[in-house]
């Protein structure tokens, strides 16, 4: 019996790890570099070691309505996309959004904990592709706090651009 629940634990830590991000297209990972780029020019200019870890996989596993949370917290006011850019005459749109580690939604992925009695402080730096299918987290990356990009416009201004395909 103790064997069987371990090896469901087990089966069950496993499976839940184990989530890729979706896959994006040239010019999707060229956008992401791109707004990669603009999250890391808003690093003061004291700040500028700052590197990012690939967070996506190991978030998701633990938090089963992450894309859902996300895409709320990036409609609440002042937290919608610093980084903005259409593809395919606008049926396709690119977005970048941050989650602060200090918020709501940042607490409740841990970004702010202390490690090894040292404080280890995190902001999430979220790519978005927006089409007829509607938005999709493509990628979660998580910086050293300090990065204070933008923000361009609410996420709804960024979704009305939005040009649906002919039925």
């Amino acid at each position: 019996m103790v064997i069987a629940l371990f090896s469901v634990a087990v089966l069950s830590v496993t499976c839940s790890v184990a989530v890729k991000p979706p896959p994006m297209s040239q010019a999707e990972q060229e956008f992401h570099r791109q707004s990669l780029v603009a999250y890391f020019g808003a690093y003061p200019d004291d700040q500028h070691g700052n590197t990012f870890i690939d967070y996506y996989s190991h978030l998701l596993g633990g938090h089963r309505t992450l894309e859902q949370d996300a895409l709320a917290h990036a409609h609440l006011d002042g937290n919608g996309p610093f980084y903005f850019n259409s593809q395919q005459e606008g049926t396709r749109l690119f977005l970048a959004t941050r989650v602060s580690g200090t918020s709501r939604l940042g607490k409740r992925w841990n970004l702010r904990q202390w490690i090894h009695d040292r404080p280890s402080n995190y902001d999430a730096h979220l790519s978005w592709r927006v089409d007829h299918q509607g938005p999709k987290l493509l990628r979660l990356d998580i910086w050293p706090e300090g990065s204070n990009p933008a923000v361009r416009m609410t996420m709804q201004e960024a979704m009305d651009h939005l040009r649906l395909p002919p039925a």
